[in-house]
């Protein structure tokens, strides 16, 4: 224990958490193993999510992690973490299911009221000049990166060992931050709906490699959102251009998940369509990801109660928020 706090100390003392010479010793990693896999254009977005720890720092994680003793430290501090969402602004329900808590209100009696998000909508309603609701797709949350595949691999994740990710990462009960993770791995371990192949990554270079396996191709493309740095929100938005860049086909969209660390669920479908939707009063081109067939959702799924008919019947789109993935084959 002794040795171990000598070393932190030393270390913090020593190193700095953005350096970019350790970024670009990362960032070499990963186009490593992107080479090693045979991914034809690795992502260039990813490359902004790497770790920015030393080889020492590490080094000096992973053998904490190794022996259970990431707790004896200020990992969230070291790591540069987000273990407290409290003063942030960040709202814990924007994850994966932000639908279960979202845009939705009750009366005076206690009934549910849908209230129109924007969220999901309709196909035909990408259209140029066409004014739809929108949702904020702006990214709020704190800016994470990815933990080294050879730390991440070693720190549990799971809902059977929630009181040691909370010992690891100091997290006060009761706090948003502990609700956030509580969400996260009920998202993770919660079964694929028919058709979905599903897994959470803390890793790029786990995203890469499940993004080969659920594709079939080593050919691959991630498409963004991209929004001005100076654009606000509106609630509604008149569409200047629309683009369509895949045919129906299966895609890998993954969503930004609240944890300490960066996390990704993602997940697949077979025959989507894929928009790149330019808004004309944000300065932004959005992703919007169509499903053709909805037929395994759950009738109860919030896209029906807005929408309406139910699955099978009308095909739900939804757009990819900021700093969110799409990963489609490259046909090009």
């Amino acid at each position: 224990m002794f040795s171990h706090m000598i070393f932190y100390f030393l270390l913090l003392s020593s190193t700095t958490h953005v350096s970019t010479a350790e970024s670009q010793i990362a960032r070499a990693a990963l186009i490593d193993h992107w080479n090693h896999v045979g991914v034809v254009h690795p992502p260039p977005f990813l490359l902004s999510k790497v770790s920015t720890l030393s080889a020492w720092e590490t080094t000096y994680l992973a053998r904490l992690a190794t022996h259970n003793s990431l707790s004896t430290i200020n990992f969230c501090v070291m790591a540069n973490l987000t273990c407290s969402l409290e003063n942030t602004g960040s709202s814990v329900a924007i994850s994966f299911t932000w639908y279960r808590s979202h845009y939705t209100n009750r009366d005076n009696n206690g009934r549910a009221n849908m209230v129109r998000s924007g969220i999901f909508f309709r196909e035909s309603e990408l259209r140029e000049g066409n004014a739809m609701y929108f949702p904020d797709i702006i990214d709020k949350l704190p800016r994470r990166l990815f933990l080294p595949r050879v730390v991440v691999s070693k720190i549990p994740f799971s809902m059977s060992r929630l009181d040691e990710i909370v010992e690891i990462f100091h997290i006060s009960k009761n706090s948003t931050i502990e609700h956030a993770i509580l969400n996260a791995l009920n998202d993770c371990e919660r079964s694929p709906i028919s058709g979905e192949t599903k897994r959470c990554l803390a890793t790029a270079e786990d995203m890469v490699d499940f993004a080969v396996s659920s594709l079939g191709s080593r050919r691959l493309v991630v498409h963004t959102t991209k929004i001005n740095n100076k654009s606000s929100y509106s609630p509604t938005v008149t569409i200047k251009s629309v683009k369509e860049i895949s045919q129906p086909r299966e895609s890998l969209s993954c969503h930004q998940v609240i944890y300490p660390y960066l996390l990704y669920y993602c997940h697949s479908f077979p025959k989507v369509r894929i928009y790149e939707v330019n808004i004309m009063d944000m300065a932004a081109s959005a992703i919007a990801i169509c499903h053709e067939d909805t037929s395994a959702w759950s009738p109860e799924h919030i896209s029906f109660v807005e929408l309406g008919p139910g699955p099978g019947k009308i095909e739900v789109c939804h757009w990819i928020y900021q700093n969110e993935m799409l990963w489609t084959i490259d046909d090009k």
